[in-house]
């Protein structure tokens, strides 16, 4: 199921619930660049980034 498939999927079953991506920290810094974020901003996608190691949300982007 795709991210979209799924946005569908909450959206019908539980309307009041926000979509997160969620991606490590690491990967959030190497490969952030410009056309990541024009994907982001385009499909409306909230952030959650995240440090594996401490299990903390470092930043969230919505």
């Amino acid at each position: 199921m795709s991210v979209w498939e799924y946005r569908k999927f909450i959206k019908r079953t539980a309307p009041d619930r926000q979509l997160y991506l969620a991606m490590s920290q690491r990967i959030y810094q190497v490969n952030f660049d410009e056309t990541f974020q024009i994907v982001v901003e385009e499909n409306q996608l909230k952030l959650i980034i995240v440090d594996p190691d401490k299990e903390v949300i470092t930043k969230s982007i919505k």
